[in-house]
């Protein structure tokens, strides 16, 4: 009888031992599992960020004058931070080839850390050129996808409404940024023409932006502001303000943007300036070149740098 218990004691404290073994191997397989998949998630997030800074230096090479200072602190915080994931770049080279360096983490432990090295080639298509808008009409043909901006103010305090931006040659056919000075309140909309469509004036919410008093406290003061629209061929339209530093004319804290769907809408070829009104070469405002929106002195407006792309 006492070796029966003897012999059971034994059983009992094998099976304890291997349970125990079998729960610490389970343990730690779910530890690491565990571990395993927050690292895939960290490096997830790092990798993405990453990948959007390279999407960010293609933004600069393509857009700024200096790409090669493009920092991401003249536009928020630096080094750039979104949810749960950080980034900063660098670019190097240029005029044509350049090399953009991208550093994504996950924030805020910064426990992984991935680097993307792009080569980009910059070509005439991807760089803006100026547009002399006061000749009517624009060299090239901007019949397919075709970007533009310029620099912009207000030369008096009166409410107006101005359109800018090309039309075909008879004028039935135009795509234009509409600016309504209407009070404290400025709204900035797209205003268009299709072949054998009626006018449509984009004026919701969700197609317009309200540029407010607290935004742009006073427009008169030269290069407050610059406009930007992007048209992709029978696809969308993207209208981009950003609020200028107006001593560096580097872009501030307020940008806003909405898109229009131009689906299945043909404009033909708009190689010709529209606005709706007369335009003037303006000499002692600004850089001494720009146009005033207007046949004369007093001018509701002025434009600046105003370039193309397509």
């Amino acid at each position: 009888m006492k070796e029966k218990k003897g012999v059971a004691l034994l059983w009992a404290i094998v099976t304890g031992t291997v349970i125990l073994l079998i729960g610490s191997v389970v343990a730690n397989v779910v530890i690491k599992e565990s571990k395993m998949t927050v690292d895939v998630e960290n490096s997830s997030k790092a990798y993405a960020a990453a990948h959007t800074g390279i999407d960010w230096g293609k933004w600069c090479i393509d857009n700024l004058a200096a790409p090669t200072n493009c920092n991401i602190s003249q536009y928020s915080s630096s080094p750039l931070i979104i949810g749960d994931s950080e980034t900063t770049i660098a670019i190097a080279g240029g005029p044509v080839d350049y090399q953009i360096e991208s550093i994504g983490k996950n924030y805020p432990d910064r426990t992984v850390t991935r680097k993307l090295l792009y080569n980009y080639k910059s070509s005439p298509f991807n760089t803006f050129s100026t547009a002399n808008v006061l000749s009517g009409t624009i060299p090239g043909s901007a019949s397919d996808s075709f970007s533009f901006m310029f620099d912009y103010w207000r030369s008096v305090s009166s409410s107006g409404t101005y359109d800018i931006g090309f039309r075909n040659a008879s004028g039935t056919d135009y795509i234009t940024i509409r600016i309504n000075h209407s009070g404290a309140d400025t709204i900035i909309s797209a205003y268009y023409k299709a072949t054998g469509a009626a006018v449509a004036v984009d004026t919701a919410p969700a197609k317009s932006i309200t540029i407010t008093g607290a935004d742009i406290p006073n427009w008169n003061v030269p290069y407050v502001a610059r406009l930007r629209l992007d048209y992709v061929k029978e696809s969308s339209l993207q209208i981009t303000f950003m609020k200028l530093d107006p001593a560096t004319r580097v872009l501030a804290s307020c940008t806003k943007r909405f898109s229009v769907d131009m689906s299945n809408l043909k404009f033909g070829t708009l190689t010709n300036f529209r606005t709706t009104t007369a335009v003037s070469a303006v000499t002692g405002v600004g850089d001494d070149d720009v146009i005033g929106l207007a046949a004369a002195s007093p001018y509701f407006g002025y434009l600046d740098n105003f370039s193309l792309k397509d």
